[in-house]
């Protein structure tokens, strides 16, 4: 169970790290689900002009 917690870590510090952009016309979210491990990173233009 040990090894589980471990990759679960990794994997939110991968999404963390590539939704932390310097970019202020991209937004990004982190969308998880613990229970079942899904996780998913929505990237999203705002500038609309």
């Amino acid at each position: 169970m040990e090894i589980l917690e471990k990759y679960r870590q990794i994997v939110k510090e991968l999404l963390t790290d590539h939704a932390s952009n310097n970019d202020p016309k991209i937004e990004c979210q982190i969308i998880s689900d613990t229970e079942s491990d899904r996780y998913l990173l929505a990237i999203q233009n705002i500038d609309f002009s």
